[in-house]
C-alpha cells in the first residue's frame, strides 16, 4: 500500500531478524524500514537511523522531540515532506481514511491472505 500510494519502485526485502534490517538500512543497503519502536528507537536515538513517521496513536516518549530538531525539519523538506506532528483526533480520523483506502485497495487489487 506504502509503495502504491506514493508511487515508488521499491522491493521488499524479507528478513529473518530486524537486526539485520536495521544494520542494512544503516548502511544504505536499503533505504526504509517499517518496524517496531521497541526495536527501532536505539538506532534512532544512537543516530544510526532516523524516524519519519510512527503508526501508533502517539509517538513514544524517546522520539517525541525528533520533529522540532532543525536536522530532522530540513530533511523533511529537502526531501519532499514536512513535519506534521498531530494530536489524537487527528490521528483517529487519519486511521480511519488509511482502513478505507487499505480496503480499496485490497478489493481493486484481489489480494487475499495466504
Amino acid at each position: 500500500m506504502f509503495k502504491r500510494a506514493q508511487g515508488l519502485d521499491v522491493v521488499h526485502v524479507p528478513y529473518q531478524a530486524l537486526a539485520a534490517a536495521i544494520d542494512d538500512l544503516a548502511r544504505g543497503d536499503v533505504h526504509l524500514l517499517f518496524g517496531t519502536s521497541g526495536s527501532v528507537v536505539p538506532a534512532i536515538q544512537g543516530r544510526r537511523l532516523g524516524a519519519l513517521a510512527v503508526a501508533g496513536p502517539r509517538r513514544p516518549p524517546a522520539l517525541r522531540e525528533v520533529l522540532a530538531e532543525p536536522e530532522t525539519v530540513r530533511f523533511l523538506e529537502t526531501n519532499g515532506s514536512e513535519p506534521f506532528p498531530t494530536g489524537a483526533p487527528e490521528f483517529g480520523q487519519l486511521l480511519a481514511s488509511e482502513s478505507d483506502r487499505w480496503a480499496r485497495f485490497v478489493r481493486e487489487t484481489g489480494l487475499t491472505a495466504d
